[in-house]
């Protein structure tokens, strides 16, 4: 426990010291930029270099795929399905159906603890740790930007396609809540 604490109590303070800094007007200006270069420079170039340095492993943990491909879209639909139910009466008019769950789901389940876990992991657990918490964020990564996007622009058409095709199924206003040009038959 206590090497633990000695490996993220560091981080930690950085964390602090960051929060504090937003207190001080330079720092709140340049916040942006200094988060794009940490997002986009500083932790790839990292995890990058966790990866392609740590030492060659006998093993590959394979049930550490189990986190990023199984669990973690699992549990995204549970909390999707879950937040659709508790806000089913709060949706704005006008709205979609799940436009309050599905920005939960994604952000309940994906974060960018990945940044933060590599260096636990390899502090604690040494370097050899490295190349599996990389593999293990950059899938969870992959899944997430090219996964959410996808399910959100099919789930966006199928509605779209499924109000048009009710508007012309019952020959006006009747389904859709507007009115249709379709002739009826």
């Amino acid at each position: 426990m206590l090497e633990m604490l000695t490996v993220i109590g560091p981080m930690f303070l950085v964390i602090v010291a960051y929060f504090g800094s937003g207190f001080i007007r330079r720092f709140r200006q340049a916040g942006p930029h200094l988060n794009a270069f940490v997002f986009f420079f500083a932790l790839p170039t990292f995890v990058y270099t966790a990866m392609v340095t740590a030492p060659p492993v006998d093993e590959y943990p394979v049930m550490a795929m189990v986190i990023p491909l199984v669990v973690t879209p699992v549990l995204s639909v549970l909390v999707y399905v879950l937040a659709r139910w508790m806000t089913r009466s709060r949706v704005p008019a006008g709205a979609a159906p799940d436009a309050m769950a599905a920005p939960t789901s994604l952000s309940a389940t994906f974060g960018n603890v990945g940044y933060f876990g590599i260096p636990i992991s390899i502090g604690v657990l040494g370097p050899e740790a490295g190349l599996v918490a990389g593999i293990v964020h950059t899938l969870h990564n992959i899944l997430y930007m090219n996964g959410y996007p996808l399910v959100r622009t099919t789930a966006n058409t199928l509605r779209a396609s499924g109000e048009s095709w009710a508007a012309s199924a019952s020959c006006g206003p009747k389904w859709s809540g507007r009115s249709s040009n379709v002739p009826c038959c």
